[in-house]
């Protein structure tokens, strides 16, 4: 993943020219969930002059609907329903769907034209003509949302991603793996960035900055937007209710007075080792937004890639998250540069460690014995590749005794792997199954680590070269002739 600076959008916001006047509906707020997304949503909502609405999804169904806006337009009015009806209830909204068509008169719309709909319906209800839509899945197809509303008004705030993963593992649409969560927001902030980098009229807003200073924060806001700032908005009032679901497990907290002490709780809820791993995957993104790091600045560390799962899978979670400790937590800095596949086609510029958990094999089909042939040889040049590329491969092998026993070309596989791999770890109550597999490995059984080996984490940084003193003094070195050619 590319590096990126952010600077330029978490400075102080400079009012617009009197002249922009008040913007048009819509505008929008995204974010990662549990980024502030519903406090920024009922301040603004104590307007008098706004209407937030409660989370819609609208346009990230739409986006997402099979043929996109034509499918929506063929499929009408089953469409409007599916979309419109998975609103989250709340205390004046439940399944509105019906409310929309008859507004529409049972005409067929566009999506755009349905979304306006549904927006007005719910704006008039509450006696205002300005409406802002709230939903933080829409920081994922912002694009998509511009190509509809060239002019509209975005707002992106965001959070400390260590916060955020953290959050989620306490409500019930986050996951309990706090390393997809964080995974899931390192993509959302990289969506909005790329953006942001190419829009004019998006501006983005750290809920850290909104929390420490919410009349500053806000006014620049209500002046994005082309409003007067009212500080009674800072108040809760009991209009929360109005745009919060009354299914949700968090909702109540967002109509209480603005809390500070939710700031940088990452510090109390993550490990010295936790909070080394976290800057290991999310290093770049942190930085940019200007999140403190507590881990020093050393470049250039290792690059790493990953495969997914190993961030966002559920099974195996407590062996990846030993191996990512022992990772991050070595002597030499490791930075994770993208998640990858080894079924897929190598990157050309090859990282400094490769982990994975699969099997880089396609599954089994009608194709004969020259196909498989085919699929081996691709295998073997994939990992003499990395070998000779200084890459270390690190393979967690989930051994399936069934499948290799009626697919030969798995076993195959499997053996190659065990062969080439700089380290093979095994889950625990599989590693018996090593015995059986020693003639087949040969002299490369000392490689193979138990999960629940004793001295797992330091056989990985030394399998890593991750505590050489030869590799701190190189990149020590690297280090101060970067400084010295910055400084002429």
């Amino acid at each position: 993943m590319s590096n990126f600076h952010i600077a330029e959008f978490v400075q102080p916001f400079a009012p617009p020219a009197a002249t922009k006047g008040r913007f048009h509906p819509p505008a929008f707020i995204v974010g990662k969930e549990r980024s502030g997304t519903t406090l920024l949503s009922v301040i603004l909502n104590r307007h008098s002059e706004v209407c937030v609405t409660p989370e819609t999804n609208f346009l990230y169904r739409l986006f997402r609907h099979p043929g996109g806006p034509k499918g929506f337009e063929r499929d009408w009015p089953d469409s409007l329903y599916d979309i419109v009806d998975r609103m989250r209830p709340t205390a004046d909204w439940d399944k509105p769907a019906r409310l929309v068509y008859e507004r529409l008169g049972g005409k067929a719309v566009s999506g755009r034209e349905a979304f306006m709909a549904l927006g007005q319906l719910i704006s008039e209800h509450y006696g205002k003509l300005l409406w802002i839509e709230k939903t933080p899945n829409h920081v994922l197809c912002l694009p998509f949302i511009r190509s509809l509303f060239p002019n509209a008004p975005v707002i992106h705030i965001v959070r400390d991603g260590r916060d955020v993963a953290h959050s989620l593992t306490r409500v019930s649409f986050g996951s309990a793996n706090y390393f997809g969560n964080l995974w899931q927001w390192k993509q959302a902030v990289s969506c909005a960035h790329r953006f942001q980098d190419c829009d004019a009229n998006t501006l983005a807003v750290r809920y850290e900055d909104m929390v420490k200073e919410p009349e500053q924060i806000i006014n620049q806001v209500c002046a994005f937007l082309g409003i007067p700032f009212e500080g009674s908005i800072l108040t809760p009032d009991g209009s929360e209710k109005s745009i919060l679901d009354t299914t949700g497990d968090h909702m109540d907290q967002a109509s209480m007075a603005i809390d500070k002490s939710k700031l940088a709780s990452w510090r109390r809820t993550l490990s010295p080792a936790m909070q080394r791993t976290v800057e290991m995957i999310a290093h770049d993104e942190l930085q940019a937004w200007g999140y403190e790091l507590t881990t020093p600045a050393a470049h250039p560390a290792r690059r790493l890639r990953l495969h997914e799962a190993m961030l966002v899978s559920r099974r195996h979670r407590h062996l990846y998250d030993i191996v990512l400790q022992s990772i991050a937590n070595g002597r030499v800095p490791v930075q994770l540069e993208d998640v990858a596949t080894l079924t897929g086609p190598l990157p050309q510029q090859l990282p400094d460690i490769w982990i994975t958990g699969e099997l880089p094999l396609t599954y089994p089909s009608r194709a004969g014995s020259s196909s498989s042939a085919g699929i081996l040889i691709r295998l073997v040049a994939k990992l003499l590749r990395l070998r000779f590329s200084g890459t270390r491969l690190i393979w967690i092998f989930h051994p399936d005794p069934a499948q290799s026993a009626k697919w030969r070309l798995r076993r195959i596989a499997e053996r190659i792997m065990m062969r080439m791999a700089t380290l093979v770890i095994w889950d625990e109550d599989k590693f018996a199954l090593l015995q059986e597999r020693k003639p087949c490995i040969g002299t490369s059984a000392e490689k193979h680590l138990c999960s629940s080996s004793p001295d797992l984490a330091q056989r990985i940084q030394d399998a890593l070269d991750l505590n050489s003193m030869s590799q701190l003094s190189e990149l020590s070195l690297l280090e101060d002739e970067s400084r010295e050619g910055r400084c002429e």
